[in-house]
């Protein structure tokens, strides 16, 4: 959202319809991310009532399909889901 557009109440109408949808399906929460930088935001979800959880640490795998990256991450996964599950 541009700067001159905030405190129109977009992004609390917007998070209302969000949260609607969330208990008409039972969700016991809602999570997102925000950059750490972006305090406008910040302090919006905080007058909204959210709490900022920063002991969560975002991760991402990224790249094209065919990337070193993506193809590591790839084997990762395909090797755990061949193993015989672990008994307790």
């Amino acid at each position: 959202m541009l700067p001159e557009e905030r405190g129109r109440g977009a992004g609390r109408a917007l998070l209302g319809e969000l949260a609607r949808i969330a208990r008409r399906r039972g969700c016991g929460r809602m999570e997102w991310a925000v950059l750490d930088w972006n305090t406008p935001s910040i302090r919006f979800y905080q007058k909204l009532g959210a709490k900022l959880r920063r002991q969560w640490i975002l991760t991402r795998l990224t790249g094209a399909r065919r990337s070193a990256d993506w193809r590591a991450g790839r084997r990762v996964v395909e090797r755990r889901s061949a193993r015989p599950p672990r008994r307790s």
